[in-house]
């Protein structure tokens, strides 16, 4: 069994997208994306298209992920270009207000917007 819910902050959001675009078939019921670059430009068209494959829908396979959740400041540099949603339709994007910190990962990790996603993720599991 594969990861339950993959967690990317900052760059590594964007290695956490090119894991789940390139294992589109795995069974992944969260992907949580923190204070992320994917909504940049510059960033969204170095990257392949998230979509299911035509064979996994075929066989009636979900596509990985079942639920992107993406949490980001407003303050946040790396996340200037804020939600996700614009540009990935199933996304659901939360702000968060992290402080003085806007990008630090503990900030964001200590939020109540992800543990609630990564607890309805893993009741969802059960």
């Amino acid at each position: 069994m594969g990861p339950r819910v993959l967690i990317g902050h900052s760059l590594g959001s964007v290695v956490a997208y090119e894991y789940v675009r390139q294992h589109r078939d795995a069974e992944l019921p969260l992907l949580l994306t923190l204070g992320s670059p994917l909504g940049l430009r510059v960033i969204r068209g170095s990257l392949g298209a998230l979509e299911a494959s035509p064979d996994s829908a075929a066989e009636g396979r979900q596509r990985a992920p079942a639920r992107w959740v993406n949490i980001y400041d407003p303050g946040d540099p790396v996340a200037c270009a804020g939600g996700l949603g614009s540009w990935w339709p199933h996304v659901a994007d939360e702000q968060v207000d992290n402080g003085g910190d806007a990008h630090a990962v503990t900030r964001y990790l200590c939020t109540r917007a992800v543990g609630r996603a990564v607890v309805s993720a893993l009741h969802d599991g059960e």
